[in-house]
């Protein structure tokens, strides 16, 4: 057991070697232990045709082998095995590392084993800078199954390091230990856009030009007065609603949830879908989850105060032709309280409503409410299973009620429907209905 000691410049011994013969006849394990200070690294070269590697459960057949193991420095790698004869003339390790050779009682030990020196350690971390948006935060956590990685900020005395820190200055620059810090680390930016005084919020946007290869998580906290709503409008083509859980086939998948006596989940979205808005009543958050080496793509939406309804609303446009769209209700809908959804249908066509397995809350009093609502229509009232609308024309609200919850009950109210359109020759609407009357009593005069 030989211990070599290095400073920047130079090792003591530098040389692996031993006086030959070296208690031939015999198997020989000899182990160098090389040490370097922190900020050096270590060169070791093997000279007289280099070193070839062998994997897990391999062996060298004339039973000379060499094994190189630095987990001592921390770099959380397994040692590493070679054979004579290869093209491996020399290998960069930490400051710390044990180099073993074994040799068989035929074999004789030809000096030198290899050379050691010290050099400038190179870092193989990653820097980034991160500047903030207004009323802005970025978290950086780290991953319970991540490789081993930690994150710094600050300079000098002020300097931190740890596995999750929390950034909201203008500027500030982020030093990884590792090479890959997307593998071990996620990042959160969280905006707070309150609108409780005044709202000159317009247009929001997900940017994260600097974290561009990390699993990102973008949090919008959107608050308006007790008495009013936040209104969310998504650009063309809209949102398609998705169940809970799912992700996105872009890999961009958002969420709204609303706090309303406790945490209401208001749906889970992707881009591309006949969503164009909705009104969140005082609180809530949207969500944007992009996986890491996903390429961001940006997506707008427009955030307004207005004066709504008491519960959400998800309008949705219907497009032209024969579709089928599905949506789901908010998950942990209260005691009494509901949703709704306004649909927009595409003239000369005609709409069908289907619940799909919809499951009932355990009820104290009442029962869950469906109501129809229409233009100069009355409203119409329906139980989830009841028949829902079939073949109707025109543009129609459909909310959904809850029951009296009964206490500490384990089930809740979950709906799935399908809103089917389809084309269809005439408008129905109280002027054509009129006309297609007048046709017939004019026709009945005409033959009798």
């Amino acid at each position: 057991f030989i211990v070599a000691v290095c400073s920047k410049r130079s090792c003591s011994p530098g040389v692996g070697g031993v006086l030959d013969p070296f208690l031939s006849g015999f198997n020989r394990t000899l182990v160098w232990d090389l040490r370097a200070p922190v900020d050096a690294a270590l060169v070791v070269e093997f000279p007289g045709g280099g070193l070839q590697k062998v994997g897990d459960g391999g062996r060298c057949e004339d039973w000379y082998q060499y094994s190189v193991d630095t987990s001592a420095s921390g770099d959380g790698t397994q040692p590493q095995r070679f054979c004579r004869n290869g093209s491996v003339d020399h290998l960069e390790l930490r400051n710390q590392a044990t180099v073993t050779i074994t040799v068989s009682p035929q074999e004789q030990l030809n000096p030198p084993l290899f050379t050691v020196t010290p050099t400038t350690l190179q870092k193989k971390g990653r820097t980034v800078s991160v500047v903030p948006d207004p009323n802005t935060s970025v978290t950086i956590k780290k991953s319970p199954q991540g490789p081993d990685c930690t994150v710094c900020v600050g300079e000098g005395t002020s300097r931190t390091c740890g596995s999750t820190q929390t950034l909201s200055d203008a500027q500030t620059t982020v030093e990884f230990s590792c090479s890959r810090p997307q593998d071990a680390f996620t990042v959160e930016i969280i905006r707070d856009l309150d609108c409780t005084k005044s709202c000159s919020y317009d247009s929001i946007h997900s940017d994260a030009s600097f974290f561009p290869d990390f699993s990102k998580t973008f949090i919008w906290d959107l608050k308006v007065s007790s008495v009013k709503s936040f209104q969310l409008d998504f650009p063309e083509p809209g949102m398609r609603q998705i169940p809970s859980g799912d992700l996105c086939p872009d890999k961009h998948t958002y969420s709204v949830v609303m706090y309303q006596r406790g945490t209401v989940g208001v749906g889970t979205f992707c881009r591309n879908g006949t969503v164009t808005r909705m009104q969140i009543p005082y609180k809530g958050r949207v969500t944007l989850a992009v996986p890491k080496d996903t390429p961001l793509i940006q997506s707008d939406f427009i955030y307004s105060e207005t004066t709504g309804s008491v519960w959400p609303v998800v309008v949705a446009t219907l497009p032209r032709g024969q579709s089928s769209t599905e949506f789901y209700s908010a998950s942990g809908i209260p005691s009494d309280y509901g949703m709704s959804w306004s649909f927009v249908v595409p003239p000369l066509h005609n709409f069908s409503v289907e619940f799909v397995d919809p499951q009932k809350p355990e009820c104290q009093s009442k029962e869950v409410k469906v109501t129809y609502l229409q233009d100069r229509k009355p409203p119409l009232d329906k139980t989830l299973t009841d028949a829902q609308l079939s073949n109707y024309q025109g543009n129609f609200n459909l909310s959904l009620t809850n029951c009296d919850l009964k206490k500490n009950s384990a089930s809740s109210l979950l709906l799935k429907y399908r809103v089917s359109v389809f084309r269809s020759g005439v408008p129905c609407t109280y002027s054509s209905l009129y006309y297609y009357i007048s046709l017939l009593y004019t026709d009945h005069i005409h033959n009798s």
